[in-house]
């Protein structure tokens, strides 16, 4: 009976971490999720809210792009955010914030500092930050930094706006891949999940 206590009182030892670990995982994936769906319902209201502003104002370009930028997107936008070893910040699209008005498939041109912990990346890998719409994909990468080299650098970026009218979310994931085709297959996790809200760095109002 003693060995078959000690045993239980083993085993009860080495499943409690186990649970603790799982349930903090469970607990992280509902939070992740709950704050997903805050955002949709967020961009969803600001949709409708800012296509009604816009309409009032025609097609002055300059105050379109002024009341976009001044909305109040209340945190969703990320002045730097971190994913895995690469750090973004300082978004600037179209040589203006990083909030911008555009018309369907106009070119989106990007500046942005990229810093890498050195300390949270492998030496002798290669790094890329895959830049992707949220809801529609990768559409670049920018950086190729060894893992051994801590530092920023300032990195620039393109790609065509979506056709259809909409808010878009520009996120970002570090991939560590030196090929930009294997990175950019990065953009989605083993789990099909797309970056989330974390990452948001930018904001694109496509107008109609």
């Amino acid at each position: 009976m003693r060995n078959q206590g000690f045993t239980s009182t083993k085993l009860l030892a080495w499943i409690s971490p186990l649970v603790a670990v799982l349930c903090c995982v469970s607990a992280t994936q509902t939070y992740a999720k709950n704050t997903e769906t805050k955002v949709k319902e967020f961009i969803d209201q600001s949709a409708d809210a800012l296509k009604h502003g816009i309409d009032k104002l025609g097609d002055d370009s300059a105050k379109i792009q002024e009341y976009v930028e001044n909305y109040a997107w209340k945190g969703i936008i990320q002045d730097k955010a971190t994913s895995g070893a690469e750090t973004l910040s300082h978004m600037r699209l179209n040589h203006r914030g990083n909030v911008i008005a555009v018309r369907p498939g106009e070119k989106v041109e990007g500046k942005v500092i990229c810093s890498l912990n050195s300390e949270l990346a492998h030496t002798l890998s290669v790094y890329r930050v895959v830049i992707g719409l949220h809801g529609k994909g990768p559409q670049t990468t920018i950086g190729a930094s060894l893992g051994a080299a801590s530092g920023s650098s300032k990195e620039k970026f393109s790609f065509k706006a979506p056709l259809e009218p909409g808010i878009y979310q520009i996120r970002f994931r570090t991939a560590d891949n030196y090929l930009e085709s294997k990175a950019l297959d990065a953009w989605v996790d083993e789990h099909g999940n797309e970056p989330d809200a974390s990452t948001t760095i930018g904001i694109i109002y496509v107008r109609a």
